[in-house]
């Protein structure tokens, strides 16, 4: 009796010591997705910010949607990505348009 006594108490244990992993992997998961949904929130409100065009800034602010806040963000990132590419080649056109002139030197004679 007392040897099942002491396996009952060793199996309440256990499963208390389970139930408490359970539950801490819990909240580390809920504190994980909070952690992500307030860089989510962050990181659209930011672009929402350097949208230049006001009517869409206007249109989206208050979207709550993650998926649509992802697609926003998403495209937001192509069009700089784009307008960069465009900077860059613009940039070395211009590099390949300029003529060093450097005038003679009195010493050149």
């Amino acid at each position: 009796m007392r040897k099942q006594l002491e396996e009952t108490k060793t199996q309440v244990y256990n499963l208390s010591q389970q139930n408490e992993k359970k539950e801490a992997k819990k909240l580390e998961r809920t504190h994980q997705i909070g952690q992500v949904s307030m860089a989510l929130d962050n990181t659209f409100a930011r672009c929402v910010r350097q949208t230049t065009l006001t009517s869409k800034a206007e249109k989206i602010r208050d979207m709550k949607d993650p998926e649509e806040q992802l697609d926003f963000i998403a495209q937001f990132v192509c069009d700089m990505g784009a307008i960069h590419a465009e900077y860059l080649k613009m940039e070395k056109r211009e590099w390949n348009n300029c003529l060093l002139y450097t005038s003679p030197s009195p010493r050149d004679s």
